[in-house]
């Protein structure tokens, strides 16, 4: 909760405390102010910003560097990719795996080397899911501190991420590619 004083009302106050009519308030008028008026609107609203705690003010630790706000224009634009990647998953990962041995060599080049970007960029957002601030009921506003994001994120989605990301076909002879379809539902 902030202290608001409106604009038309901070105005008036600025133009009687601007005793010379300079458009600024030297630290004369501004004593002046406070000391004459100690009764009056101007030290009203002067005792309202002094005697708020700074949680109340508007003022917040720093943030965490790499830290990334979940409704940031960054973020958004990357769950947005991701949901076109999820769309994509849905919609040709079953062709692939059905009829994938029937196509062409281009065709199948052509698709190995999509999936390796799709693998790589979920790979990438199990790292960003480790940096991005979440809302929850546990937390007042949006929590930004990474020991608490890390935690949150392993006892949530963190494993159902992991094990859909990884390319474990890569590497062995087992088909991990219905394991992608568990990212999308």
């Amino acid at each position: 909760r902030q202290a608001r004083v409106p604009v038309a009302r901070t105005t008036k106050l600025l133009n009687t405390a601007d005793v010379d009519g300079s458009g600024e308030i030297s630290k004369d008028e501004f004593l002046r102010a406070v000391s004459e008026q100690g009764v009056g609107e101007f030290a009203h609203c002067l005792e309202k910003i002094l005697t708020m705690q700074p949680e109340q003010s508007g003022v917040t630790k720093p943030k965490h560097p790499w830290m990334l706000g979940p409704h940031s224009r960054p973020r958004m634009c990357w769950d947005l990719y991701i949901a076109v990647l999820l769309l994509y998953i849905a919609t040709v990962l079953p062709f692939t795996i059905s009829w994938g041995d029937n196509f062409g060599k281009a065709a199948a080049d052509f698709s190995f080397y999509i999936d390796w970007g799709v693998d790589i960029t979920f790979i990438i957002d199990v790292f960003l899911n480790f940096r991005t601030g979440y809302e929850g009921p546990a937390v007042d506003g949006v929590c930004m501190e990474p020991d608490r994001v890390a935690a949150h994120y392993l006892k949530g989605w963190f494993v159902l991420d992991v094990v859909s990301s990884v390319p474990v076909d890569r590497v062995t002879s087992f088909n991990s590619q219905m394991l992608k379809l568990a990212k999308v539902g």
